[in-house]
């Protein structure tokens, strides 16, 4: 004898429960949190919430990380490094003519542009005493006004000694290249003190690149121009790499 009850309902099973509310549910949900994400994006946190949040973000979603790597106060900090451009050479060229060609020391000074640099090439006698590396009071004046000028520009600035070939014979010196040295140390030494705010190289060459001079010239001014100190611009920036000078 069956159940009445049972018979009733007919086809002997349970009644089936509709899902349709689980689609509305969903759709609730999503505009909740579309509601929230907005307003977050419309308010302030502070880095230090922020990351503590991103953290507990990545140990949620990636487990077998947790407890691995740096922790949030063991990050490297990225320093955001700035390089100055350097000036343009040619521009830097005409600017040094104008402020140095009334003056009487720098105007007797040779300007050369290379494919890397720009070089100011100065008459020793005009700088030191014969065989010596001290620097007279012209020259302190003269270093002013090139302070004045390299302080405006950004290159890296070199300082080369040279000398004519003819052997020392006697003062404070052994050789033209202990000289040639010596003279390219005081004028960078007087360059610095008289407030240029940079690093500079000094190289002493000796007679060295004597040869370079052209032939056109006299042997009397192949001779002069020998004795000379070259304050070299560098094509770029204070402080970039070089291997030769």
């Amino acid at each position: 004898m069956r159940d009445p009850e049972f018979g009733r309902h007919g086809g002997g099973g349970a009644k089936k429960i509709s899902q349709a509310w689980l689609v509305t549910f969903a759709d609730l949900t999503a505009l909740m949190l579309t509601f929230f994400i907005l307003l977050f994006s419309m308010s302030n946190i502070e880095s230090s919430t922020w990351e503590t949040i991103v953290d507990s973000f990545k140990q949620q979603l990636n487990p077998s990380k947790s407890g691995q790597g740096q922790s949030t106060g063991e990050r490297n900090e990225v320093t955001r490094i700035i390089i100055p451009q350097s000036t343009d050479l040619d521009y830097l060229n005409t600017l040094i003519i104008g402020k140095i060609r009334d003056h009487p020391l720098l105007s007797r000074a040779i300007l050369t542009r290379l494919d890397d640099g720009l070089v100011i090439s100065l008459p020793s006698d005009a700088l030191f005493e014969t065989g010596s590396a001290t620097l007279t009071e012209a020259a302190g004046e003269a270093a002013g006004l090139l302070v004045e000028v390299l302080g405006l520009v950004d290159n890296r600035v070199d300082i080369h000694g040279h000398s004519d070939p003819t052997p020392i014979d006697g003062g404070e010196f052994v050789s033209n290249w202990e000289l040639s040295v010596g003279r390219a140390l005081s004028l960078a030494t007087m360059l610095l003190d008289a407030g240029l705010n940079k690093d500079i190289a000094a190289f002493g060459f000796a007679d060295s690149r004597y040869a370079d001079i052209s032939s056109e010239f006299t042997e009397e001014q192949r001779l002069s121009l020998g004795r000379r100190v070259d304050v070299v611009i560098r094509e770029g920036e204070d402080g970039a790499d070089s291997n030769a000078p």
